[in-house]
C-alpha cells in the first residue's frame, strides 16, 4: 500500500507540475504580448510649392494614425517616413507611447522634391529594437499629390462614340426593313 501511494503521489506531482508550466508559459506569453499596435489610417495635405524653375518642392502636412488595441500600454513607439527620392536613413520621425483603446495621429511637415504625384514610405516599431514584432510594428506606402496632375477625357472622343451609335442604329434599322 505504501508503495501505490508513492507512486500517486509521483504521478500527482507530475500532473501538477506540468499543468503549471503549460499555465506559466501562457501567462508568460501575455505579458509579452499585452499591447497591439494597428495602423488606423495615413492622410496628407498639400500646404505650398517652394522653390521656382527647375527646382520646386511641394510641402505636405502627413498624418499617420496608429491604435492601440491591446490591454497594456505599448512601449515607445516610432514613427519614420520618408519619400520615394529620400534616403530611409534620412526620415523624418516622432516616438510615442500608446495608452490601451488610444489612438496616437503622428504628424509631419514633409518637403519632397518636385511638384506632381509623390510616393510616401512610412514604418513603425519600437524604439527597442529586441522588442520588434508582428504585434508593434508594420510598414506601407502611399500615394499623394499637389492637386497639379488633371484627368481629362480625350477630346471629341464622345462625339465618335455618338457618331458610332447612330450609324450601329442606322444598319440595324435598314436590316429590320
Amino acid at each position: 500500500m505504501k508503495l501505490k501511494i508513492n507512486k500517486s503521489l509521483s504521478r500527482l506531482i507530475i500532473i501538477l507540475f506540468l499543468t503549471l508550466s503549460m499555465l506559466s508559459l501562457t501567462i508568460i506569453s501575455v505579458a509579452d504580448n499585452n499591447y497591439n499596435i494597428e495602423l488606423v489610417g495615413t492622410e496628407y495635405e498639400f500646404l505650398e510649392t517652394l522653390g521656382s524653375g527647375s527646382q520646386k518642392f511641394n510641402r505636405y502636412k502627413i498624418m499617420i494614425s496608429l491604435k492601440n488595441t491591446g490591454m497594456g500600454v505599448s512601449d515607445e513607439i516610432r514613427v519614420d517616413t520618408w519619400g520615394e527620392l529620400e534616403d530611409e536613413n534620412a526620415s523624418l520621425w516622432s516616438s510615442s507611447a500608446i495608452e490601451p483603446g488610444e489612438t496616437v495621429e503622428f504628424i509631419f511637415d514633409q518637403i519632397l522634391y518636385g511638384t506632381g504625384e509623390h510616393m510616401l514610405f512610412y514604418k513603425y516599431y519600437p524604439t527597442n529594437l529586441t522588442l520588434k514584432n508582428s504585434y508593434n510594428s508594420g510598414e506601407g506606402s502611399f500615394k499623394i499629390d499637389d492637386g497639379s496632375i488633371t484627368k481629362e477625357n480625350t477630346p471629341g472622343f464622345e462625339t465618335i462614340l455618338i457618331l458610332l451609335a447612330f450609324v450601329f442604329l442606322y444598319l440595324i434599322n435598314r436590316k429590320i426593313k
